[in-house]
């Protein structure tokens, strides 16, 4: 679970990523792909087995 504050994109790299938003609806990440998340997710959940980067503006996100 990682907690976003602002917009925030997961880029898959390796694997079988899926992304997950504060209400539950997932989106599958293909490898060379980004899922987009809004300010509004307050938090995201990643799952599946793989590689992905997050990127938000500012600071790094914090994860739990």
């Amino acid at each position: 679970t990682v907690a976003v504050d602002g917009p925030t994109m997961v880029l898959a790299t390796a694997g079988q990523v899926v992304v997950a938003g504060a209400e539950g609806a997932s989106k599958d990440v293909p490898v060379g792909t980004v899922a987009f998340a809004s300010a509004d997710e307050g938090r995201i959940v990643l799952s599946g087995h793989g590689e992905a980067f997050i990127a938000t503006p500012g600071a790094a996100p914090s994860t739990r």
